[in-house]
Order: structure tokens, then C-alpha cells, then sequence
């Protein structure tokens, strides 16, 4: 019978398994974790800020209204460049730009800055070419995706939520 412990030299977690003892067909595994796949689940399990990445001049998704339905939030610290590692900062920046008075083109992303240079992030400079319409920063996981499907994926979360507790009031 499988005790369900997975273990390693860097690792070792008891998982609690009542079902494995009823289900004797279910097959015992020892679980290897390379130092990868951990360094990345301490990462994705830290609290490091998780933002939208694309751009609307390469994915037409991205642009408003967003949908985010297929899409997964990026971790800024897996996503931090070697010129960024001086700062000390993420934060989530969404921009629309037009260029050459064609349709706005629209980026969303993970930035990196210093707290004091907060403000110098969305300043950028622009060219007869290209114009910055708008530019936000923020720092609240996946703040950077479009308003107005935020809050209908929020009611779509909360919506089995409400009903259970409508339900179990009764």
C-alpha cells in the first residue's frame, strides 16, 4: 500500500490520501521534483505580482475589450531582464499607442522600476510616428487586463459562490 509521501533531498511533503486505501487499483509513485519544476512553484507560490503580457500589433486579442478566457497571467519575477535586476519593483502597465494615425495599438506587460521612478514608467517619448494615447501602471494581480471583462469574469467566479450560500441557507 502506498503511504502517499513524496520525497527527495530537497523536499519531503506527506500528502494526505484517504482515497488511496479505498482504491487499491490507484498506482503507487514516488515523485521526483527537479529543481527547476520546484523553483518554479516556489516562485508562481510567492507573492510576486502576475500581470497580462501580449500585443495587439502581434495578437489581435489583445486589444479592447480584452478577453482573457484563454490566457494565463505571467509571473513578473520569471519575466524580470537582466537590465531590470537593479530595480526593486513590479508593476503591470497597459499603453495604447497609434502609429501613424492607423488603429491604436495596445501592450500589456510586467515593468520593472524603482519605487521613487514610479512615475518616469509611462513616460515615453513620442515620435511623429507613433503617440501614446495612454499608459496605466498598477500593482494588483492581472490589473492590467480591460474593466469591462474583469467584472464579468468576477461575477462568474462569485456566481456558484452566492448560489451555495442561498442553498445551504434554506
Amino acid at each position: 500500500m502506498c503511504d502517499g509521501s513524496v520525497e527527495n533531498h530537497l523536499v519531503k511533503t506527506t500528502l494526505s490520501t484517504p482515497n488511496w486505501d479505498l482504491n487499491p487499483s490507484f498506482p503507487c509513485r514516488l515523485v521526483y521534483c527537479e529543481s527547476d519544476a520546484l523553483d518554479y512553484a516556489a516562485t508562481y507560490a510567492s507573492d510576486a505580482l502576475r500581470c497580462w503580457k501580449c500585443d495587439s500589433s502581434y495578437d489581435p486579442m489583445c486589444g479592447d475589450p480584452f478577453n482573457t478566457t484563454h490566457r494565463t497571467l505571467i509571473d513578473c519575477e520569471s519575466e524580470r531582464s537582466q537590465s531590470s535586476y537593479a530595480a526593486n519593483h513590479a508593476y503591470c502597465k497597459k499603453t495604447k499607442e497609434s502609429e501613424n494615425n492607423r488603429q491604436s495599438l495596445i501592450s500589456r506587460a510586467c515593468v520593472w522600476a524603482n519605487e521613487g521612478s514610479k512615475n518616469t514608467i509611462c513616460s515615453s517619448p513620442s515620435s511623429p510616428y507613433r503617440k501614446q494615447e495612454h499608459c496605466s501602471i498598477c500593482e494588483t494581480d492581472g490589473c492590467n487586463g480591460s474593466p469591462g471583462t474583469m467584472v464579468p469574469s468576477l461575477i462568474s467566479c462569485l456566481a456558484p459562490a452566492m448560489l451555495w450560500f442561498v442553498i445551504k441557507g434554506r
